[in-house]
């Protein structure tokens, strides 16, 4: 079983969104080391417009992926993700 797919099975939804935003918060940080992460971010400001619009992009992706077909994984049926406060 894939490592993704025995944690989503072991910790349950709120902990699996924690467990999934940190790994994020990771990634990014990773990617905020390449040589043009402070021309970015001298491109976006410091306005949550762009945090907002990647999240509402990733839920729409989301909700796709539910419409294509049926998971792949075990543990991953039923599961939603948390929306951001308002």
């Amino acid at each position: 079983m894939p490592v993704l797919a025995t944690i989503a099975a072991a910790i349950d939804p709120g902990a699996l969104a924690d467990y999934a935003g940190i790994r994020g918060q990771l990634l990014a940080k990773g990617h905020a080391r390449t040589s043009g992460a402070s021309m970015i971010a001298g491109y976006l400001g410091r306005s949550d417009k762009v945090d907002r619009a990647l999240c509402i992009f990733a839920r729409a992706y989301a909700d796709q992926t539910e419409r294509d077909g049926p998971p792949h994984t075990p543990g991953s049926q039923g599961t939603t993700p948390r929306a951001l406060p308002n």
